[in-house]
């Protein structure tokens, strides 16, 4: 795993660039992420990638950071920088380790716009800073702290359905569908999935 130092040297963004940022698993990398990612380019920004779940391996991250970043730089293998990023099971301290990344970066909140793609499934009930949210995106944090948000409608793929990275793990044609075919060969043939 990289420690955040050695991933700091690769991210050189000046003052006056203008940052897309994105939060996810991309366990894996689907086409959802893609058309995210797609919509910060032609914003004229620079996709900064959080990965959440850093550290973690089970049935919900069964991808590597380092495997992550393979991933996404089979389809952008330059133009996007990368954060790793641990959970936490207290919200404030969530946003405040998001915050405290994005510092070490020298990115001020104003040169940045939080791409959010959210999900009804992605509603949470939390706690942040002493106050109580119901039925609130994650990004409801961002928003109280004057970062400003584009949200992003529901990406569906060709079936008109929402795209979810747990049926690309559970299913190989699912996976066909809905993954870029250079992620959907390398988690074949590297990482043996659905096999």
């Amino acid at each position: 795993m990289q420690e955040f130092e050695d991933i700091q040297k690769d991210i050189k963004i000046k003052p006056e660039d203008k940052v897309g940022l994105i939060i996810g698993r991309f366990a894996p990398f689907h086409i959802g992420h893609n058309a995210i990612i797609q919509d910060i380019i032609r914003d004229g920004r620079i996709p900064l990638i959080i990965l959440g779940g850093m550290g973690k391996e089970d049935e919900r991250h069964p991808l590597s950071y380092d495997d992550r970043v393979k991933l996404i730089k089979k389809v952008y293998p330059i133009g996007c920088k990368f954060i790793g990023l641990e959970d936490k099971d207290n919200w404030t301290e969530w946003y405040n380790s998001v915050k405290e990344n994005i510092t070490k970066m020298d990115i001020k909140k104003e040169q940045i716009i939080l791409y959010s793609h959210n999900k009804d499934i992605d509603r949470l009930d939390f706690e942040y800073e002493g106050k109580q949210y119901q039925n609130e995106f994650y990004s409801k944090m961002f928003e109280e702290n004057g970062v400003k948000i584009k949200k992003l409608d529901e990406f569906v793929d060709n079936k008109g359905k929402v795209v979810h990275a747990t049926k690309v793990r559970n299913s190989r044609e699912y996976a066909i569908r809905n993954l870029d075919a250079r992620v959907f060969r390398m988690l074949e043939d590297t990482y043996k999935w659905w096999q």
